[in-house]
């Protein structure tokens, strides 16, 4: 595949507005369901609030981490060019697929570790646990069919 930079650079363009809406969805549904939730059911926890804003903090950097790689992808030819090589080099695609792979395999058996658990302490616990671990499965059995035809 060849480096094209003014596609990657329009593609970089689109994805960079993108992530700047982005950045807004977490800091309203923080908002919302914050108001909403000390609406009708007053204090809550100081834990659960430390923790929703950490986690909080820690999407929206994700989220900043991406927009300052897209700004760098606009600005600079030379460091695209750079990025496009090292990216597309087989080690480091090799590398992403094996980790990909056993993360993948490692949050399922937490998740199913973390259900056991769960079954003997909370039946809410165990149910969304289950939930979400099907939605995993779910979810690569379809990203699995969609890759296969597309390729």
């Amino acid at each position: 595949m060849e480096f094209n930079y003014a596609k990657i650079r329009k593609h970089a363009i689109g994805k960079l507005i993108v992530m700047s809406l982005a950045t807004l969805l977490p800091l309203v549904l923080v908002g919302v369901f914050g108001m909403i939730y000390d609406f009708f059911k007053g204090d809550q926890a100081l834990d659960l609030k430390i923790f929703r804003y950490v986690v909080l903090v820690l999407f929206e950097a994700a989220v900043i981490w991406k927009i300052v790689l897209y700004v760098r992808i606009i600005v600079s030819e030379e460091w695209t060019e750079q990025n496009y090589i090292r990216k597309r080099d087989e080690r480091n695609i090799y590398i992403k697929q094996r980790t990909n792979a056993f993360t993948l395999k490692l949050v399922l058996y937490i998740s199913g570790i973390g259900m056991i658990v769960s079954g003997f302490l909370s039946k809410t616990a165990f149910y969304t646990l289950g939930i979400v671990v099907v939605v995993i499965i779910i979810t690569h059995i379809f990203t699995y069919l969609y890759f296969s035809k597309k390729i």
